[in-house]
């Protein structure tokens, strides 16, 4: 009966330790990973990732296949401005 208990005992310290490991090592990858997300910059000091929304962008395929695919350029003016004719002098 004494060996059971050891063995379960045993068993119980490597399902432990297992468990602690790889909880170690989840978050020295997390904090590596926004170690060089943020590598540092004066810009990022204060940046947390996951609470703010500017570090992540989604875009539709759509959108996306229309961006990257277009291949003529537009014009350098801004959006819906009627630029006022000054050649006429009358």
């Amino acid at each position: 009966m004494t060996l059971l208990l050891w063995i379960n005992l045993v068993l119980v310290a490597v399902i432990l330790a297992d468990y602690v490991v790889r909880q170690v090592i989840e978050r020295v990858g997390e904090w590596r990973r926004l170690r060089g997300l943020l590598s540092g910059h004066p810009e990022m000091t204060g940046v947390h990732p996951e609470q703010d929304g500017l570090m992540v962008f989604e875009i539709e395929e759509d959108l996306a296949s229309f961006i990257l695919d277009n291949d003529a350029p537009g014009q350098d003016r801004p959006f819906r401005v009627v630029v006022p004719d000054f050649d006429d002098d009358d």
